[in-house]
């Protein structure tokens, strides 16, 4: 009689758990990814892929694309491990076959977006990405924790659109009207008045605008906010993120940006906005009236209308003139007053505003600024934008008519 222990079946592995030993007994399942001949198959389980040779316990024969739970035994007798299987299960058959990976590299790259699981089984190098991701994500956490900042979740549908200067998505409930956020600025900023000190969040955004790889509809956003902190300290604060992200993804800090390598250590260079405008244009970007910056830009390809904001105005300038020079990691620094509403103005030029743009490969990858105290000149600096975005035919923002 068998005991117990000689009819079950040994546990499910992965194939990055599977033991080296050979004559192991192992079960281990995953998809058919390739088939060697009517015997030998290749199974992959996001892990890795191992060999399998079936010999005598197959049910049905095998496709390209069946899900399988194979039993058997480790065999090292080619010098390479596969599993020599008693026992085949097929969990899963698809009613239609793969494709083969040529086949599906040859579609366009819409369509391998709008069929991503397909796009990540044929071509398992872009699995990497996601892996990339969760340890960035990781890493912004940690280094966040450790400095004392409480991570929250704020409210993502709001009553009111956000003042900033960009179209909200709008949903339906009820009676009422909702914009989906663009940023949880505004909650985070209540969480500091009611007492806490740090605070971040890492969650989804929403913007109306043309999708493309630099700006998406639907995006992940991490924002926080330190209580008595400025933009030199929040600038710091951006390169240990970035810095540790990359060293905690990566294992060290260097990219790859159009075939030239960039370093993400510490200290990244800073570069007046001013100054970078007019070595760039010849233009002093702080006496320039909105014609003078409609003209660069004309001449750059670029033609806005007259009622275009003065703020949209310089934002585009600075993506057509600096913004594809700035390869190496970068802060702007020092914005004309216009461009944000709510930051502090410059103590020695009430022009210009503390706050910075940080640059990583022609990309902006981050913004801070020290938040405006005063509250009288922050009201008549938002009443302004809202009348700018009137004349230019935008929707007034929460504050019209109060």
């Amino acid at each position: 009689m068998l005991s117990q222990a000689a009819i079950s079946p040994p546990p499910l592995r992965q194939v990055d758990e599977l033991p080296g030993d050979a004559g192991a007994r192992v079960q281990v399942g995953g998809r058919i990814t390739a088939l060697v001949d009517e015997e030998n198959f290749e199974l992959s389980d996001g892990t890795g892929s191992v060999l399998i040779r079936n010999i005598g316990g197959r049910s049905a024969a095998p496709r390209v694309g069946d899900i399988i739970v194979a039993t058997g035994k480790i065999d090292r007798s080619s010098g390479e491990m596969a599993i020599a299987c008693t026992q085949i299960e097929i969990k899963v058959r698809p009613d239609r076959p793969l494709p083969s990976r040529e086949d599906w590299l040859g579609h366009s790259p819409q369509h391998r977006y709008r069929h991503r699981e397909v796009d990540f089984l044929l071509t398992p190098e872009l699995r990497g990405n996601l892996v990339v991701r969760a340890k960035v994500i990781r890493a912004l956490r940690q280094v966040l924790d450790a400095r004392g900042f409480l991570e929250v979740e704020t409210p993502i549908l709001l009553r009111a659109p956000d003042v900033a200067p960009v179209s909200h998505f709008v949903a339906s409930h009820s009676t009422s009207q909702l914009y989906l956020r663009i940023c949880p600025e505004s909650y985070l900023k209540r969480l500091v008045v009611g007492g806490f000190g740090r605070v971040y969040e890492i969650g989804k955004s929403f913007r109306y605008e043309t999708g493309s790889h630099q700006g998406l509809p639907e995006f992940t956003l991490m924002e926080c906010y330190q209580a008595f902190a400025e933009y030199q300290g929040m600038a710091a604060l951006t390169e240990e993120l970035v810095a540790s992200a990359a060293e905690a993804a990566l294992g060290h800090s260097l990219i790859q940006v159009d075939g030239r390598t960039v370093d993400l250590r510490r200290p990244w260079k800073r570069v007046l906005l001013r100054e970078a405008v007019l070595a760039k244009t010849g233009l002093d970007i702080l006496n320039a009236n909105e014609d003078k910056l409609r003209q660069l830009l004309g001449a750059a390809g670029s033609h806005l209308s007259g009622a275009t904001p003065r703020w949209t105005l310089i934002d585009k300038v600075i993506e057509a003139h600096v913004q594809p020079d700035l390869t190496e990691p970068t802060f702007l620094m020092d914005y004309p007053v216009e461009t944000i509403c709510a930051a502090a103005r410059h103590p020695e030029d009430p022009r210009i505003i503390e706050r910075f743009e940080a640059y990583v490969g022609g990309v902006e990858i981050a913004h801070a600024f020290s938040e405006l105290t005063d509250p009288t000149d922050q009201r008549n600096r938002m009443v302004d934008v809202l009348d700018a975005r009137t004349r230019a035919g935008e929707e007034p923002g929460p504050l019209a008519g109060r």
